[in-house]
């Protein structure tokens, strides 16, 4: 009778722990798309970011992510540093996923075509990196 007790608390405390896993360190969910504003494009891209460190000092957890955004032209160009930023995140509750989101503009000279975007991720805390891709579409309507 010992023993089926013993190994009954061994399965609860190993099920008990599985519930309590870190999801992985990943980006997913990439978007980008790019709105005609006549004279250029405006391109708003988003990635969700799961799994990064997260610091606990009295009732407050705190992360921090950066990012820089990159993008490759339908030419093979890449474009460096287009668009760059921090989430600073301090809440009461561990948060599951951060939300990263960039804007910005391009003017005339980019024609047309297949472009893809780079997101290079960075927890701050880990200095664990992270890349992300997503292409989009610019069309040029005349």
């Amino acid at each position: 009778m010992k023993n089926i007790i013993k190994i009954l608390s061994v399965i609860i405390f190993f099920l008990a722990g599985c519930g309590n896993e870190e999801p992985p360190y990943e980006a997913v969910n990439p978007v980008a798309f790019a709105y005609d504003l006549g004279n250029g494009w405006e391109v708003n891209s988003s990635v969700v970011v799961k799994g990064f460190k997260t610091n606990q000092m009295d009732n407050q957890f705190t992360s921090k992510l950066s990012f820089n955004v990159d993008i490759i032209t339908p030419a093979g160009d890449t474009i460096k540093n287009i668009s760059s930023g921090v989430r600073d995140h301090i809440s009461e509750e561990k948060p599951k996923d951060l939300s990263l989101e960039s804007q910005f503009e391009l003017d005339s000279t980019y024609v047309g075509g297949k472009y893809k975007i780079i997101f290079k991720i960075k927890d701050e805390i880990t200095t664990l990196p992270l890349v992300v891709e997503k292409e989009f579409d610019i069309t040029d309507e005349d």
